[in-house]
């Protein structure tokens, strides 16, 4: 695609409303040239890395799947060019964005692990690999409602957890939105973020992509200075776009009134996220997780929605929409099962029934969760909360390689993580954590189970991410956890604590 030749020639000015003031054309052809790609078909030499294969490809750079030969895991390595702009410059903006993300650890957000300065005139951004696709969009076939929240729910707290350390994405659309092999979201290519604390919020080199056109909110596409409601504008896009199939764009419909079972309180919270005025959108990313998690809640009888508005939606291809709220139908979700209302068994110490549920005592217990097998890729969850002491509190899974145990508060100085990897412990791993645990506060463990990989998160905040690749988990039968060897005896997931007097609200399989 060529440049317009009305860089020479300003383009003939037409009425618009007040709400596209300071749009230019010229605007919208750079935005138009979004997706490009001029670094050409060689294959980058990256230090440590060997390149697989290319994977994808944008105006920001081209993406391969490669191996760290360190560690012998794959991992995605954004390969980005800077020629033609100031390269020092730049290199110090792609390493401050690095930075940046590497501190965000989120269940729905693709880590970034390193920054590279490559001796061509390219940098490297290396990232955790994901297998998945990109979120698809059907204009024939759009996404039942329940699916489209889950979405939204997974992308608001996302981008939740990247505005509380000031990051501004700048480009939410489906093609930065990973569907991992679990069928969750994955958002990535942060490569347009925006810190806040930075001196240069709105430094982008001549010739780079500042945004996607038809995603980006008015205020962005104009060349205003932007803060996080613009990613909420991108989001409002997205879920207009699952549920209906198109763009919102020129003289369209809310999306109640294309799908009359959309809940009015999801569809009048896309039109608010829609709307042409930062103020006028829900004010933070919260706010917008909250209500998406209402709608879940609500039964169809009870709904209520915002407080309905009219408004004038300023589309980036120029054109206006009118929006109200129409009531419709949803399907609940179900909720899974807590195991600790089915058959559980003492394996040993004492554990004590209780309205909110299992209490350990002080010294060693185990107790058996479930005898069923775990459909890989799998999600264990458990709210608990210790109640006295300070040390272990486990959970011992059945896996592929073995029989696994993430553990916290080992060795009486708050490591965590997961425990005897080929007979490594927590202590002799560089990759464990520290995560003091308080008595008296509940927590919410979760551990992703895949076949070449374990990763833990506390509060949604992921801790560590074990990538096995064959490595053997050597918890049972062989291994002396404090007391004695743990016998599975047919357990698939249990629980364990040692001089931690802890009381276990639930415990899931999602």
């Amino acid at each position: 695609m060529s440049e317009s030749s009305s860089d020479n020639q300003a383009p003939k000015k037409r009425e618009r409303s007040s709400l596209l003031e300071g749009v230019e054309i010229k605007k919208l052809i750079e935005f138009g040239l979004n997706d490009s790609d001029e670094n050409g078909d060689a294959i980058p030499v990256i230090p440590g890395y060997e390149v697989i294969k290319p994977v994808g490809q944008g105006g920001m750079g081209r993406v391969f799947l490669c191996k760290q030969l360190s560690l012998n895991r794959e991992v995605a390595i954004k390969v980005i060019s800077v020629e033609g702009i100031s390269r020092s410059l730049m290199l110090d903006r792609l390493e401050r964005e690095a930075r940046t993300m590497a501190k965000l650890s989120h269940p729905n957000l693709v880590r970034v692990f390193d920054f590279i300065a490559l001796n061509d005139q390219n940098s490297a951004i290396v990232m955790e690999w994901i297998d998945g696709g990109t979120l698809q969009i059907s204009p024939t076939n759009p996404r039942p409602v329940d699916e489209t929240r889950r979405i939204g729910t997974q992308i608001a707290a996302c981008l939740a957890a990247a505005h509380k350390v000031g990051v501004i994405h700048r480009d939410i659309k489906p093609s930065n939105l990973i569907v991992d092999s679990r069928g969750d979201i994955r958002v990535t290519d942060f490569g347009l973020a925006l810190d806040r604390d930075a001196s240069d919020l709105r430094l982008t080199a001549s010739g780079a992509a500042v945004g996607t056109l038809g995603y980006i909110a008015p205020e962005q596409l104009r060349g205003d200075a932007i803060d996080h409601r613009a990613d909420l504008y991108s989001l409002g896009v997205v879920l207009y776009e699952l549920l209906v199939g198109k763009l919102p764009v020129g003289n369209f419909q809310t999306a109640g009134k294309n799908r009359p079972e959309v809940p009015k309180l999801l569809d009048n919270l896309i039109s608010s996220l829609l709307q042409p005025r930062p103020e006028d959108r829900p004010q933070t990313a919260r706010e917008v997780l909250a209500v998406l998690e209402q709608t879940e809640e609500l039964s169809p009888s009870r709904r209520t929605g915002l407080k309905a508005t009219i408004g004038i939606v300023a589309t980036a291809g120029a054109g206006f929409g009118i929006w109200s709220g129409v009531l419709g139908k949803k399907k609940l979700k179900p909720k899974p099962p807590n195991l600790l209302e089915g058959k559980v068994r003492t394996l040993y110490g004492s554990w004590v029934p209780t309205s909110q549920g299992y209490r350990s005592r002080t010294s060693g217990n185990l107790l058996g969760a479930s005898r069923e097998p775990l459909d890989l890729p799998a999600q264990i969850r458990v709210s608990f909360t210790r109640q006295l002491e300070r040390h272990v509190i486990a959970v011992f899974f059945q896996h592929p390689n073995g029989f696994g145990g993430v553990e916290l508060s080992t060795y009486r100085n708050d490591l965590g993580g997961l425990q005897m990897i080929d007979g490594m412990n927590l202590e002799k791993n560089t990759n464990s954590f520290v995560y003091p645990i308080k008595n008296g506060q509940r927590y919410v463990l979760d551990i992703m189970i895949d076949k070449n990989s374990v990763q833990t998160f506390i509060d949604g905040e992921s801790q560590q991410i074990e990538h096995l690749q064959g490595r053997k988990l050597t918890l049972s039968p062989d291994w002396k956890w404090d007391w004695d060897p743990i016998m599975t005896d047919g357990w698939t997931i249990m629980l364990g604590t040692y001089y931690s007097q802890t009381l276990f609200h639930s415990v899931e399989v999602i």
